[in-house]
């Protein structure tokens, strides 16, 4: 699975990093986000993960965990549980966690996006690591996975890294993906399980969870 190499870890940390930065390292590489960090209610950083200085970082995931509290606190938008701000320069996703707590990531140069199958992934692994409920009430749940490409320009997935398992992969035919540029498959495991497995244009794949809890 490629990675895009868009972002590095702060050069100094004010802290040691703990599994969620892990979790959010793997986001902002399979997304080529700038930086996110996990806060809690009270605008205090969990942890975080991305380029700049730990105290800049601190300070975005505060305000914005701020924003996102006055707009949840509005009458007339009902429930809010995720916020993508695109400005000029810069653009945010916020999404909000059990307990107060809420994810905020600084996308990428020019990004217009964040993909939802990554975001997914980073979802489950934070419930995981922080005791949350893990029921997804937010659509499909995708878990990123290591795949062996048939070589040239077809990239048709010949096998697949699964939970310390290596399965060959039969692909039934083509799905619909959400972009042109988005390879989606239908496959059959080795164990006779059908799946959907996509590549998305930053080269990495996720598979479709279809029974998970």
């Amino acid at each position: 699975m490629a990675r895009v190499n868009s972002t590095r870890s702060p050069q100094i940390r004010d802290q040691e990093a703990s599994q969620f930065s892990h979790i959010l390292a793997e986001l902002c590489h399979a997304t080529g986000s700038r930086c996110a960090a996990l806060v809690d209610l009270e605008g205090e950083t969990v942890d975080y993960f991305g380029a700049g200085e730990p105290f800049d970082i601190r300070i975005l995931a505060a305000e914005w965990r701020l924003v996102l509290a006055q707009v949840q606190h509005s009458t007339r938008l009902g429930d809010v549980f995720e916020m993508m701000i695109r400005a000029k320069h810069k653009s945010f996703w916020l999404e909000s966690f059990p307990l107060g707590y809420a994810l905020v990531v600084q996308l990428g140069r020019r990004a217009t996006g964040l993909s939802r199958r990554a975001l997914s992934q980073a979802r489950r692994d934070l419930c995981r690591e922080a005791g949350f409920d893990l029921n997804d009430h937010r659509g499909e749940a995708w878990v990123r996975v290591l795949v062996k490409e048939e070589p040239g320009a077809s990239r048709r997935p010949v096998a697949m890294a699964l939970a310390e398992h290596s399965h060959y992969v039969t692909v039934l035919g083509r799905v619909t993906s959400h972009t042109h540029k988005e390879r989606g498959y239908r496959i059959r495991l080795s164990t006779g399980e059908e799946r959907t497995l996509v590549r998305e244009p930053l080269g990495h794949w996720y598979l479709e969870e279809e029974h998970w809890a």
